[in-house]
């Protein structure tokens, strides 16, 4: 046999010869259903990060105690002192700079002429500047965390928002 005639290996049916071609389409492919995987999972957590949930006025929000900033937390003492509870009314706030990151709350008057709109914010621009949003109907109680990485906090249609907690960053 000559050097320029090379036999090329032919498979058989008890052989697994795979091109290169073969084996780069199946690690492209294997490498997209891994960054699907990771997607589909960032989004359901991403999903399960969204702290709000809303209960009728009139019934209990829950059976365990509500931490507020006069009382003391359980566990070791920290020296930072948590700011002066607040009340805000509509308007966009700045978080960290004119508001703190935490739980704020709020209930709807039953008497109200509408419910009330809140809005977590990236940024202040109009595209793409909403976290999480919801409008509340009357008599229902909100309580929604404002995170240390949103940039701002939107409420308005007339509800007062009370700070009642603090989230650490």
């Amino acid at each position: 046999m000559s050097t320029d005639q090379r036999q090329t290996p032919t498979p058989t049916d008890g052989d697994c010869l795979r091109s290169a071609p073969t084996v780069n389409v199946m690690r492209r492919a294997a490498i997209i259903k891994l960054i699907a995987g990771i997607l589909i999972t960032a989004g359901i957590v991403a999903a399960l990060a969204v702290t709000t949930w809303r209960t009728p006025a009139d019934q209990p929000t829950s059976t365990q105690p509500t931490l507020t900033p006069d009382q003391p937390t359980p566990g070791p003492s920290t020296t930072t002192e948590q700011p002066k509870p607040i009340a805000i009314a509509d308007g966009i706030y700045e978080v960290g700079t004119e508001i703190p990151a935490g739980a704020y709350t709020t209930t709807v008057p039953t008497d109200a002429p509408h419910g009330c709109y809140w809005a977590r914010l990236r940024n202040f621009n109009a595209s793409g500047a909403i976290i999480a949003e919801d409008n509340l109907g009357l008599g229902e109680h909100a309580r929604v965390v404002v995170n240390p990485g949103d940039r701002g906090f939107k409420v308005s249609n007339g509800c007062t928002w009370t700070w009642i907690v603090t989230v650490e960053p």
